[in-house]
């Protein structure tokens, strides 16, 4: 039985619900939000793979900025230096941005990049793997929600720490909202005040992926939600905050796919800019199969 990670931290750990299905090995799950172990304890073995499905630039500054301080904290780049593994792989958790400029450097240590697609990327071409989009991997979700108003919140370590600015951008703009989704919180006072507005909440370690297709999605960030919903051929609707009032939403929501034929409008009025599909041959289903054999 061979000793697997699957390393992550809050919405970027994308790998719970293979990991449960997953008993001919050892899984390892290392969640800064959730499961938490110390790197002493874990210098003990020997680890056949392990997984990223988070930036590989996280350090604990940023973490301690953006989300919480915690107890613990392992780093991707620490774990890479202090573990015997024989395989690294990188998975790819944002259809907005397949990996950032700042994490390139730590890719030249990974030996595998897991993509939702095939695509051609001269500096990392003979890394990548194509086993379709994580997400899109049936799992059993609690709730059946469909023609709703959903919000799935952006920016949410920013509003967390500035609730008033929370309540000043969004107090307005809910009164059409009938459930949200957010990752793992510190504190509540954003889910407090969404509970007082009567807004349902979606669990966060339910598949977002699944809602986006029937449903009238709201977001406020440029994330991967609004790609995933995309290629589901369904709409987004981002609501303007001060968090991106300085985005040229043009220019920043370009073809993530590459060569893939993929095509989208953006309307834009003083409260939202309204994404929609005009064109979609992609095949983001999950090869769980091919998934398992890399392992």
């Amino acid at each position: 039985m061979k000793n697997i990670i699957f390393f992550g931290y809050g919405s970027e750990y994308l790998l719970g619900p293979i990991a449960s299905n997953i008993k001919t090995h050892n899984i390892i799950e290392i969640n800064n939000f959730k499961l938490n172990y110390k790197i002493e304890d874990l210098k003990k073995n020997v680890y056949e793979t392990i997984i990223f499905s988070c930036h590989l630039n996280l350090d604990k500054f940023l973490y301690n900025y953006h989300y919480k301080n915690i107890d613990n904290f392992i780093s991707p780049n620490e774990i890479l230096k202090k573990l015997k593994i024989n395989k690294k792989y990188y998975l790819i958790h944002d259809l907005s941005e397949f990996y950032l400029n700042e994490e390139i450097n730590y890719l030249q240590k990974i030996d595998k990049i897991l993509s939702p697609i095939h695509y051609n990327d001269p500096l990392f071409s003979n890394k990548i793997i194509n086993i379709g989009w994580i997400k899109n991997y049936e799992t059993q979700d609690e709730k059946n929600i469909k023609s709703k108003n959903i919000l799935f919140l952006s920016d949410v370590g920013y509003y967390e720490k500035n609730f008033q600015y929370f309540v000043e951008d969004f107090d307005q703009k809910l009164k059409n909202i009938e459930f949200y989704k957010l990752p793992v919180m510190s504190e509540k006072p954003i889910i407090n005040f969404l509970k007082e507005k009567n807004i349902n909440q979606i669990n966060d370690t339910e598949n977002s992926y699944r809602f986006l297709s029937e449903n009238k999605i709201y977001t406020n960030g440029f994330s991967s939600i609004i790609f995933e919903a995309l290629t589901q051929n369904n709409s987004v609707n981002i609501i303007k905050t001060r968090t991106n009032e300085l985005i040229n939403w043009s220019k920043v929501l370009v073809n993530p796919f590459r060569d893939v034929s993929f095509k989208f409008t953006l309307e834009e009025n003083l409260s939202y800019v309204t994404v929609s599909p005009l064109s979609n041959n992609l095949n983001l289903k999950f090869n769980y199969d091919k998934f398992i054999n890399i392992l």
